[in-house]
């Protein structure tokens, strides 16, 4: 299994272990519905963010804009709406998550307006990731230092109020550590 994840095939080795049910390994200190989200959304972090904003910078600075651009622009926006929606809705879901955060799992009910929850996250996370692309290539396009005061601006007062409000700590089963909790929280940061 190393060896696969090594070649890169780590979302088919937890796509397997979902669907064909196997059990928790012993220390191992998540399930694999979570390994799978969790594999999800890193890939989504180093794959699909990064290609969107490259997408989004190379429009707002280029004379010549083709449809593909946008269709190409389109398809990463919706691929990150995708993980998303399927992430918020696989931990929303997990018995594990609901038992231990009850009052922040369990907001997606089953059956049809499970469903209808599902494609509000999904609708709501592509506008979001789209008017996001749009306002930074075209701040961009105006001016590169604009960019980065209104990035670190909104940066600073996200880290404000999750300080304030006590939602910024990553907890490990080694301790709690402000260096891991700030470096997770610029990268929730960056994803967002």
């Amino acid at each position: 299994m190393v060896m696969l994840t090594l070649l890169g095939c780590k979302p088919i080795v937890d796509g397997y272990r979902v669907v064909c049910s196997v059990p928790q390994a012993p220390g191992q200190p998540f399930d694999q519905d979570f390994n799978f989200a969790y594999t999800r959304f890193c890939e989504t972090g180093v794959e699909s963010v990064p290609q969107v904003i490259i997408q989004a910078l190379a429009l707002a600075v280029t004379k010549e804009r083709g449809n593909r651009q946008y269709f190409s622009l389109v398809i990463s926006c919706v691929s990150i709406a995708n993980t998303v929606m399927s992430v918020g809705h696989d931990m929303d879901t997990s018995e594990t998550y609901r038992a231990i955060e009850p009052l922040y799992y369990g907001a997606i009910p089953e059956g049809t307006a499970g469903n209808l929850v599902n494609v509000a996250l999904f609708a709501f996370a592509l506008c979001y990731v789209l008017a996001k692309v749009i306002g930074v290539a075209v701040l961009f396009s105006v001016s590169r230092l604009a960019v980065g005061v209104v990035l670190a601006a909104e940066f600073g007062l996200y880290t404000l109020v999750r300080v304030s409000i006590g939602n910024w700590r990553v907890y490990l089963p080694v301790g709690e550590s402000t260096v891991v909790s700030f470096l997770a929280h610029t990268a929730y940061f960056v994803i967002m």
